[in-house]
């Protein structure tokens, strides 16, 4: 069984700078697939957002790219303390599928 056969959506952690290098040797057409990116930053080496990078060398649309971001840091959510984070996309529909399966009582996901 192929995972990345088998899902629709891929929740993306991957340090920025190793993304493209990542997916490269996966090696599997993400272009129909939905992308909820938790990692932040630019590609240094071609000064590419993360978005740019999963459209460019992927094929995946921005109807299809969702960004989390915080602020926030990774102990209050290991301490389970209220955390809050924005769900973004140019999908709304893809915005709130990544509030519903992220909230709970102290991450809250806002659109």
């Amino acid at each position: 069984v192929d995972i990345y056969d088998d899902c629709d959506t891929i929740v993306n952690v991957v340090p920025t700078k190793f993304i493209t290098e990542n997916y490269t040797r996966i090696n599997k057409d993400l272009s129909k697939k939905k992308i909820i990116n938790c990692s932040k930053g630019i590609e240094i080496s071609t000064n590419q957002r993360i978005s740019d990078i999963f459209n460019s060398q992927f094929g995946v649309t921005s109807e299809n790219y969702c960004n989390l971001s915080g602020p926030s840091h990774a102990e209050e959510v290991v301490y389970n303390s209220l955390t809050t984070v924005l769900s973004a996309s140019v999908n709304l529909d893809l915005a709130n599928y990544t509030q519903s399966i992220f909230s709970n009582n102290f991450f809250r996901v806002y659109t």
